[in-house]
């Protein structure tokens, strides 16, 4: 068997991540439970993000982006980034997909 470099097993791992983010179905129940500044999840576009990392970083400041946290924010998240692909802003913070 070839040794693997830890380059390697790192980004199997990221791919797997995202898979499973990509198919694992979350309640809004579930969702609701991570409205906390140290546990923030919001739902954008039917995707749900682990955003916990980005309150900080979040131009529009923290308050904004928290009035969002724990439930959908997709209309809140259009009328201020309708341009916006949260994939690409947040990249590899998704965590699931909300559950209709």
């Amino acid at each position: 068997m070839a040794n693997q470099n830890s380059s390697e097993i790192t980004i199997k791992r990221e791919n797997k991540s995202s898979i499973n983010a990509m198919s694992r179905e979350i309640t809004k129940e579930e969702l609701a439970q991570h409205n906390k500044q140290t546990d923030a999840w919001m739902a954008i576009r039917g995707k749900v993000y682990d955003v916990t990392d980005f309150l900080r970083k979040h131009p529009g400041g923290k308050s904004s982006i928290m009035q969002g946290i724990g439930k959908d924010a997709t209309g809140m998240f259009n009328q201020a980034h309708n341009y916006v692909d949260p994939d690409r802003a947040i990249p590899g913070k998704q965590v699931g997909v909300l559950k209709r």
